[in-house]
C-alpha cells in the first residue's frame, strides 16, 4: 500500500505541475488574473515551495544557515501559493463581494504568519527529534488553511456547476467548460480532504505512511485529483469528443 500511495502522489505532483505550467502559459497569452493565480499557486506549492523547504531540512543542511535559508524561502513561497489559490477563487466566483475579499485577506495573512512563525520556531534546530514536536501545531494550521483554499474553490465550483448544467441542457453552455468546472470542484474536495487528513495525522504525532487507512484514503484522493486535473486541463481528444457527444445526446 505504501508503494501505491507514493506512486499516486508522484503522479499527482507530475500532473499538478503540468497543469500549473499550462495555466501560466495561458495567462501569458490572455493576461487574465484567474489563470495567473491558479497556475502560480500550483507551481509555487508543488514545484517550488515544498522542495525548497524540504532541502532545508535534509541531513547535512538542517541546523545550518543555508538550510534555514532554504526552509524560510520554501515556507514563504508556500504561503504565496496558498494566497494565490484564495485570490483565484475570489476573482472567479466572488469578485464583487467585500466579504469574500475580507476572507481572502484574513486567510492570506494567517497563512503568511504561520509559515513565518514555523520558520522562526525551528531555526537553528539540528535534528528531526527537536524539530517535529515544535513544528506539529504550525504544520496543522498551515495544512488547515491550505485545505480551506481548496474547499472554498470546490464549493464555489460545484455551486456554479449546477446552473451550468441547466444551461447545457438548453444548448446555452459549452459542454467542455461545464465538464471542466465539475472536475475542478470534485478535485478541490479531494485535495481538501487529503491535505486536512495529513495535517491531523501530523498534529497527533503520526504519519500517513504508518497508517493503512490513511494510506488507502490518501492514495484514492490522489488518484481522483490527478485524474480530474488531467481530464480538465490536459484532456485527450477522445475524451473531449465523448463529452460533446454526451451533451448532444442529452440535448
Amino acid at each position: 500500500m505504501r508503494i501505491l500511495t507514493i506512486a499516486s502522489l508522484v503522479c499527482l505532483v507530475v500532473v499538478g505541475a503540468g497543469v500549473g505550467i499550462r495555466l501560466l502559459g495561458l495567462a501569458r497569452r490572455t493576461r487574465q488574473a484567474p489563470e495567473l493565480c491558479a497556475g502560480l499557486g500550483l507551481v509555487l506549492l508543488i514545484l517550488v515551495g515544498g522542495p525548497f523547504a524540504g532541502v532545508g531540512r535534509l541531513p547535512g543542511w538542517v541546523g545550518t544557515a543555508a538550510g534555514d535559508a532554504f526552509f524560510a524561502t520554501g515556507m514563504l513561497l508556500t504561503a504565496a501559493g496558498i494566497i494565490c489559490l484564495y485570490a483565484f477563487t475570489w476573482r472567479v466566483f466572488r469578485p464583487d463581494s467585500r466579504l469574500a475579499l475580507a476572507g481572502v485577506v484574513l486567510a492570506s495573512g494567517f497563512a503568511l504568519w504561520r509559515c513565518l512563525a514555523l520558520t522562526r520556531a525551528t531555526a537553528g534546530l539540528t535534528s528531526a527529534a527537536e524539530i517535529l514536536p515544535i513544528a506539529r501545531p504550525y504544520a496543522f494550521t498551515i495544512t488547515t488553511v491550505l485545505a480551506g483554499a481548496f474547499l472554498w474553490t470546490a464549493v464555489e465550483s460545484l455551486l456554479y456547476w449546477r446552473p451550468l448544467r441547466r444551461r447545457l441542457a438548453l444548448g446555452l453552455a459549452d459542454p467542455v467548460v461545464v465538464n471542466r468546472v465539475g472536475l475542478w470542484g470534485v478535485s478541490g474536495l479531494a485535495v481538501a480532504g487529503m491535505v486536512f487528513q495529513i495535517g491531523v495525522r501530523a498534529q497527533s504525532g503520526g504519519l500517513v505512511l504508518h497508517d493503512p487507512v490513511a494510506l488507502a484514503t490518501t492514495a484514492c484522493a490522489a488518484v481522483v485529483v490527478g485524474t480530474a486535473w488531467w481530464l480538465a486541463f490536459l484532456p485527450p481528444a477522445a475524451y473531449l469528443a465523448r463529452v460533446r457527444r454526451r451533451a448532444q445526446a442529452r440535448a
